[in-house]
């Protein structure tokens, strides 16, 4: 039996690059903003491009704010946030100040420096794991800001003149700043290991 993925399709994502993906990974997902459709998946995709509030308006203009937080929250869904859906996983943005995000982790959503390099930050960077996940490798990101996370939440760095994290893990709930549908082979081992992780959560027969 094949895991059920659902992409969460809010206006706001490449949700088509992101479909692909996990087709090469050996899921098939459903793209939906359907609140029976977010209920019966193994697990969530939210991708995000663009800004913050434009995000969570999107959000509460699908109905999809609170469905989110009950999946992901009260019932523990594994889901991957990925780039500006990861940001949405924290309760602000120095983005948009007054926006109330899904509040799913700590910390705060911070611009990033502009005195270690260019903003907005876009191209390849190398990503160095920090626990034994093995996600280690070289990754495309586009953004402007980070996240912000306590230390415990923080699974991978970027490893160069600017340090942010790159990878967040918190029981359920997997952010990646970085675009592992845009990252080649090093994009397809990641998703692997977000797999294997569902999987372990939701043993197949």
């Amino acid at each position: 039996m094949r895991m059920r993925a659902a992409i969460i399709d809010y206006g706001v994502g490449n949700v088509g690059s992101v479909s692909q993906a996990l087709l090469r990974a050996g899921v098939k997902p459903r793209v939906t903003s359907a609140a029976q459709d977010i209920a019966q998946a193994d697990f969530l995709v939210l991708p995000g491009v663009g800004e913050f509030s434009t995000a969570m308006k999107a959000l509460d203009g699908a109905g999809l704010t609170d469905v989110l937080r009950m999946a992901i929250r009260d019932e523990e869904k594994p889901v991957l946030g990925i780039c500006l859906g990861m940001q949405l996983f924290a309760s602000e943005s120095e983005e948009s100040p007054g926006v109330r995000g899904l509040g799913l982790l700590e910390g705060t959503v911070r611009r990033l420096p502009a005195d270690k390099g260019t903003v907005p930050n876009t191209g390849w960077m190398d990503v160095r794991a920090t626990n034994r996940s093995g996600i280690d490798g070289c990754y495309y990101f586009s953004h402007s800001y980070y996240y912000d996370s306590p230390p415990d939440q923080v699974i991978a760095l970027s490893d160069g003149q600017r340090c942010f994290p790159a990878c967040l893990r918190w029981k359920n709930i997997i952010g990646c700043q970085f675009h592992p549908e845009k990252s080649q082979t090093s994009g397809e081992l990641f998703l692997a290991w977000f797999l294997t992780v569902v999987r372990s959560r939701h043993p197949l027969p």
